[in-house]
């Protein structure tokens, strides 16, 4: 399958002869039969050369239509001058100089609009990212992987050389040095919580601390500090006094299903020399950190700016 349209086209060792003498004005030559010719499709067309018998006088005519036994030509091409050739000269179609610049022209157009399809594409895909979207790759970042993004670290900007994002976020999470920069997002190291938005879910959407430009509440941008929520335990029957007067607790059996006395448990401090104790033991199966925390995964947090 060609990769490129075609409009010149040839065949290979298609030879004839002309049945009528054509003068130097005529635009049609008859011979015998087209048979093996080149095929035309519409706007399409080929080279032939005509040449007397005794080899003299050669002429190159562009065909641009053909039926059973007549060719439409055009006279002189390739620098060829029109001339009279008597019947029984020769007509033969051959791959001349001008049949491979055509070609090649062929391929020019092909790819110079192969290559503005593409640019297109790329263009429709980049707008697929609204100037401002956040996305998060699974790779460290580089402004070579990822052109038009920018890393969601808090860093500050020009406002002019990156204008686009600037109209669409203005000092939201910062106004940089206050009047040539701005500050982009900083999501390094949080989770992302979708805006409440009215749907009552986040109980503390309306004390959400401000984002940098002071906007606070149920807005986008702004902050919540992490907290557990309060809770009791109930214990059931499984407590009492260690030796030396401790108090102890197993929290293997609070995590009983049985046990939901709703009966809340102080830890008694005293005097003890051994001290309050919970047993490790029953509890050692619990993860324990400095954050509380579902499980994750890394990514990087990117911002579109063009």
């Amino acid at each position: 399958m060609p990769f490129a349209p075609v409009s010149v086209v040839w065949t290979n060792f298609f030879s004839t002869v002309l049945s009528l003498g054509v003068g130097t004005s005529d635009v049609v030559m008859s011979v015998p039969s087209t048979l093996g010719a080149p095929s035309l499709a519409s706007s399409q067309y080929c080279y032939m050369v005509l040449a007397t018998v005794d080899g003299l006088t050669h002429e190159i005519v562009k065909v641009t239509a053909m039926t059973s036994n007549t060719f439409t030509i055009q006279r002189g091409m390739e620098g060829t001058v029109a001339a009279a050739f008597p019947a029984g000269s020769r007509v033969y179609n051959a791959p001349t100089m001008q049949t491979l610049v055509d070609r090649l022209n062929d391929f020019d157009t092909y790819m110079g609009n192969a290559i503005a399809a593409a640019q297109a594409q790329v263009a429709t895909m980049a707008n697929a990212f609204p100037i401002g979207e956040i996305i998060f790759v699974p790779y460290a970042f580089t402004s070579a992987l990822l052109p038009n993004f920018l890393l969601d670290d808090g860093s500050a900007y020009s406002r002019t050389t990156y204008a686009n994002l600037f109209a669409r976020i203005g000092v939201m999470y910062g106004a940089g040095d206050g009047s040539t920069t701005f500050n982009v997002p900083d999501h390094r190291g949080a989770f992302l919580r979708i805006q409440d938005h009215g749907a009552g879910v986040d109980p503390n959407a309306s004390t959400r601390a401000a984002r940098a430009d002071g906007i606070a509440g149920d807005n986008v941008g702004t902050l919540q500090l992490d907290c557990i929520k309060l809770h009791v335990h109930p214990t059931g029957a499984n407590t009492g006094k260690a030796t030396g007067g401790a108090s102890v607790v197993d929290p293997g059996t609070w995590n009983s299903p049985g046990n939901s006395g709703g009966n809340t448990y102080t830890l008694d401090v005293g005097t003890s020399t051994v001290g309050d104790t919970i047993n490790p033991t029953a509890y050692a199966l619990v993860p324990m950190g400095l954050e509380t925390r579902p499980r994750n995964i890394n990514v990087v947090a990117v911002i579109r700016y063009q």
